[in-house]
């Protein structure tokens, strides 16, 4: 016959059992529904695919050195971006910024508008003069074309990028550009907010 003080210690271990394997379901419940860390992941993911494509690229067209003319280094740099380009195909709008990745960054720039609506409006008070239909993902941006930096607090709140990539604001539009390519990776359409009354940079 078992005694009651070896009866109460089976049932405080059964219990103890029955709480891990609760407390573990959980967190796994948790972690999968959600949204944010999904899709940041998710965005990461397409990221680290796109730098694969990159290095590739890059490993595939030779190197010039610093001392040679400032044409090489604009030839090579075309150079690199058709073979990025020729890599990654018929690619369209929507190959990074999945609309599960679109609905995050909204609520992450949601946020940014929330903590500094006057700093980000400080930073974009002017229109860019680019045609922002012509801006397509595997397209170059516009060669010396002008461009509005990023809002800090924007920067703040939006997910970091590998050094070969960047963020750019074209009025409306958040561009996903590979700065050492100049080649446009992606688009996020009407990510932005500007404020109202704005004219041209070069009015």
């Amino acid at each position: 016959m078992n005694s009651p003080g070896k009866l109460f210690t089976t049932s405080l271990l059964v219990l103890l059992i029955l709480s891990i394997f609760v407390l573990a379901g959980s967190a796994k419940s948790g972690n999968q529904s959600d949204p944010d860390a999904q899709a940041l992941q998710n965005f990461r993911n397409r990221i680290d695919q796109y730098m694969d494509i990159h290095h590739r690229a890059d490993a595939k067209v030779p190197h010039i050195k610093p001392t040679q003319s400032a044409q090489k280094i604009i030839d090579r740099r075309h150079a690199f971006a058709a073979e990025i380009i020729k890599e990654r195909g018929a690619v369209k709008e929507g190959n990074i910024f999945t609309p599960e990745i679109d609905a995050y960054f909204d609520r992450l720039i949601h946020s940014a508008y929330q903590a500094n609506t006057r700093g980000i409006n400080a930073t974009l008070e002017c229109l860019n003069s680019i045609n922002q239909e012509e801006l397509k993902p595997n397209a170059l941006y516009p060669e010396g074309a002008e461009y509005t930096p990023m809002p800090p607090t924007i920067l703040l709140h939006v997910p970091d990028l590998p050094l070969e990539l960047e963020y750019r604001v074209v009025n409306k539009d958040l561009i996903l550009r590979d700065r050492e390519a100049n080649v446009i990776v992606d688009i996020l359409r009407n990510a932005i907010t500007p404020p109202p009354g704005r004219k041209l940079c070069d009015d």
